[in-house]
Formats: C-alpha cells, structure tokens, sequence
C-alpha cells in the first residue's frame, strides 16, 4: 500500500503585486513573547482601524493598548461570541467590557451560533491593512504558555477581503454592547483569568 502524501504539492496562485506573509511562532511555556509583541505593535501602530474578532480577549496588555488607540481616536472594533464554550473566560473578557467602553471601543457579541451550537472561534484581527490570523488566542494561556502559529498578511485587497467577508457579515449577526454588567462571576472569573 502507499503511503500518504503528507505535503502535497500546492500549485502557484498569481496575485495582482503579491502581498507581504509573515509566519510568527510562539514557542511557549514562557520561552518568548513573539505573538503578544506582534499584536501590541500592530495596535500601537494603526493609523486608521483595528478590528478583532477573538473568544478569549483577556490580557491586560492588550486591553490596555486597544483602549489607549480608541482614546487616541482611531476606531477599534472587538466581536467575541455571546455564547462562549468556556464561560470562565467569557466572564473574564466581559470584565473588561466597561473599561473598553470608557475609551470609546466598540463591543460586539456575536449571536450567530450556527444550528449544532458551535460558537464562532475565530482569531482575527485587522490593523489598517495588515490581517493578523492563526491559532492564538488573545488571553494569559496563548500569549504565555501554548505553542501558536500565526499568519501575519500585508496587503490591501486581502485586508478588504477579510474585513467584508468576515467583519461585516459577523456584525451584522451581533449585539453592540453599550454598558457593562460586571457582577461577581466576571470579577472572580477575571482574578483567575491568568490560569484559565
């Protein structure tokens, strides 16, 4: 019998001027913080938007950048699902809802879990036109103990792409949040976020 092809051959795909692709490891277990600079440099960076669509959005650091853009006016989106698989990080991530408000971020939970109730788990994030896409989270256990891979594509088209075929469809499937209700299963959950 034969074996497998495990790496196929992948046939050349021509693109108008080519775009820019970056693949950015992190090794975990606290050996680097490659992914966590990545994403604080984009937000630090943006001139014109930063749009994020992540289950877990629980580290401070990255909190406090997104706020600190939205304060500097430059427009920043986040959509997390309304029905998380894991509520603990769900509670922990709305803990920060409030703060991200006060500084003029706009929030969105996602309800448009499809019909077997899979919640949308997605890790992405546009910064101007740069899309941020892999298999990090933006919470204590990714940033710092997983091993993650993440795609970092510079290019307009892609860039618009993502933002039309993902953004704005999931948008139009979520509820804007406007105030917070931070009760005590979101502090608890926030004080135990760095293990989750």
């Amino acid at each position: 019998s034969r074996s497998p092809v495990l790496f196929p051959e992948v046939p050349a795909v021509a693109m108008r001027g080519g775009a820019a692709v970056r693949v950015v490891e992190h090794r975990g277990n606290g050996e680097d913080r490659n992914i966590k600079a990545l994403y604080l440099r984009a937000i630090a960076t943006a001139t014109r938007e930063v749009l994020i669509s992540n289950p877990y959005l629980t580290d401070p650091d990255i909190i406090a950048a997104l706020c600190a853009k939205a304060r500097q006016g430059v427009p920043v989106t986040i959509i997390t699902p309304q029905n998380n698989d894991f509520m603990p990080a769900q509670y922990a991530t709305r803990f920060y809802y409030q703060q991200l408000l006060d500084a003029g971020v706009r929030v969105f939970e996602y309800t448009g879990n499809d019909e077997e109730g899979r919640m949308a788990h997605q890790k992405v994030m546009i910064a101007d036109d740069v899309v941020f896409s892999g298999s990090s989270n933006l919470d204590a256990r990714s940033l710092e103990y997983n091993r993650e891979l993440n795609l970092v594509i510079s290019d307009r088209d892609h860039a618009a792409q993502v933002r039309a075929k993902l953004f704005q469809v999931d948008l139009a499937q979520s509820d804007q949040v406007l105030e917070a209700d931070t009760g005590i299963r979101e502090i608890l959950s926030w004080m135990l976020s760095s293990f989750l």
